[in-house]
């Protein structure tokens, strides 16, 4: 009886295992496709549908088809500044606008030029001078300008006014005074912003106050100060998502609906990251989190019973991952899921991408390189394939197993040739088999 219930467990966690593997398959673009560089740490799809890839060594737009290289040329002011980019995301006037190690910088789709971030945008858009630490949009028409020690400005493209959200020490419910380590607007009229010093502020935009503060990252800092690198991330129901990239600081959960914050340390059974370096976080098309992590390949959330699933590199499978270093997540318009790795490129992930699953029997390293002429299922679901001269080969779906039926000319009762063009199982589940 144990040992029935063993190989039951056994077949059970097989399946799941093969399941898993064969919902997330990805596709892959990397140098050998035109991409300036392997390492990509932004990526963004512009109005037109093409794809931008920032990388280490410039930036690179794809048609779908081909990749155009932008870099930077020390003897050609218009070209890109500097060809470390860090982030990419769509102007006000349908530009895009590139982050970089030298700041900030606008592409021109209509004369293919760039040009850095100087002072006439800031009076274009109404911002003080100073040292511009960050810029965000909502993707609906408004931008916000972090200028270090002078606060946040938002300015509306559509009515051209800039509005200020700056520390006021004699106002309660402003916000707190310090660096601000990072900020995004949700879709109910909040901007929440996180401090260096690891303190979260819910600030209602259009009451201009903070209604909500969280110490809960802070306490765990401790003493650590200007925690610089703390990120965020929402999910379409308004949860925080707090990581630190480069840090091995793990994830926190702020569920909005119960107000309470749950923390993902390093717990490889399921119940925790395979990895506390995360780099990237966003909500796939079902509503489960896809988390990128260093070393830790990319790990899926489920909300609903706070358990992981891993998606882990494999050398024998050219449909999975090849790189566990996931810096950069995007999904675009179409849902498509876009991972930038640290030495591998791109990897993309649709479930409509590969209709048909792939079998790990038939693919990978030790693959059935043959001519294929005919596939038919028996009644039990299993696979039989002809092929064009390595004979007859039976796939047991179940176990894996495969077996081949050659021709043999010394035994009568042996396959007639190795030719096998038409196969037919008839409905009494007897096999025909046509040879040539």
């Amino acid at each position: 009886m144990f040992r029935f219930l063993a190989l039951i467990s056994a077949f059970l966690l097989y399946n799941s295992l093969f399941a898993q593997e064969n919902v997330y398959q990805f596709s892959h673009l990397d140098i050998s496709n035109g991409l300036s560089d392997n390492q990509v740490n932004a990526i963004y799809k512009d109005q037109k549908g093409f794809m931008w890839f920032g990388t280490t060594a410039g930036l690179s737009r794809y048609d779908g088809h081909e990749f155009k290289i932008f870099q930077h040329n020390s003897k050609d002011s218009t070209s890109l500044p500097d060809g470390y980019i860090v982030n990419i995301f769509g102007g006000p006037e349908k530009e895009l606008w590139i982050k970089s190690n030298r700041g900030f910088s606008i592409y021109y789709p209509l004369t293919e030029k760039f040009e850095r971030f100087q002072n006439k945008h800031f009076q274009k858009y109404k911002i003080p001078g100073g040292y511009l630490r960050e810029i965000k949009t909502n993707n609906r028409g408004s931008f916000y300008f972090y200028i270090e020690n002078q606060g946040i400005f938002c300015y509306d493209s559509k009515s051209e006014t800039t509005t200020s959200y700056t520390p006021k020490s004699d106002v309660l419910n402003s916000l707190s005074s310090g660096i601000i380590s990072d900020f995004i607007e949700d879709l109910k009229g909040n901007l929440w912003v996180i401090h260096a010093n690891g303190v979260l502020e819910k600030f209602n935009l259009k009451q201009q106050k903070v209604t909500s503060r969280y110490f809960d990252v802070k306490n765990r800092l401790g003493t650590q100060e200007n925690y610089f690198n703390l990120k965020l991330s929402l999910d379409a129901e308004g949860n925080v998502f707090i990581y630190s990239p480069g840090d091995l600081f793990g994830l926190y959960y702020l569920n909005v609906a119960s107000d309470k914050f749950h923390y993902f340390g390093k717990k490889q059974d399921h119940s925790g990251l395979s990895s506390k370096n995360v780099g990237s976080v966003l909500e796939g098309e079902d509503g489960k989190i896809w988390i990128g992590t260093d070393h830790g390949g990319v790990n899926i959330l489920d909300k609903r019973t706070n358990t992981f699933t891993y998606i882990l590199s494999r050398e024998d499978d050219q449909r999975a991952l090849s790189d566990n270093s996931i810096g950069s997540l995007y999904k675009d318009s179409s849902g498509i899921i876009w991972m930038g790795t640290s030495k591998k490129g791109i990897y993309y992930y649709h479930k409509s991408i590969y209709k048909f699953p792939r079998n790990q029997y038939l693919t990978g390293n030790n693959s059935l390189q043959k001519d294929v002429n005919a596939f038919v299922a028996d009644n039990k679901g299993n696979l039989w394939i002809g092929t064009n001269g390595s004979g007859l080969i039976h796939l047991n779906r179940s176990t894996g197993e495969i077996k081949t039926y050659r021709n043999n000319p010394e035994n009568d009762n042996s396959l007639s040739s190795d030719i096998v063009v038409s196969l037919c199982v008839d409905p009494s589940g007897v096999l025909w088999i046509g040879t040539f």
